[in-house]
């Protein structure tokens, strides 16, 4: 998740209490899509590619799948072990995840 989003959903969400839970990576995940273009009466054809990036974090009994950005992807492993930091109302809110040393 981009830091910019980071700061509208907390916010947004900034009277729900930060929670804290020891979780472990147990995968990753890339998802490519690209869509493409033709502009109608114009020869013009324009197609783009999206990259999203996926962290699938394990925590008291619970598995959750997180869209994250690049630089937090590839600093992570999968059984790397630390500190998920979310919140939740409806639904699952990330906020961060912190490597043990």
């Amino acid at each position: 998740m981009c830091i910019a989003r980071r700061k509208v959903l907390l916010n947004y969400y900034d009277k729900l209490p930060g929670l804290n839970a020891r979780a472990k990576v147990i995968a990753k995940t890339i998802d490519v899509s690209s869509g493409e273009h033709i502009s109608d009466g114009i020869s013009a054809y324009t197609s783009s590619t999206t990259t999203s990036y996926y962290v699938s974090f394990e925590f008291d009994d619970r598995r959750v799948n997180v869209l994250v950005d690049v630089s937090l992807y590839n600093t992570l492993k999968e059984n790397d072990a630390g500190t998920l930091i979310y919140m939740e109302d409806d639904e699952f809110i990330f906020i961060d995840f912190n490597r043990n040393p």
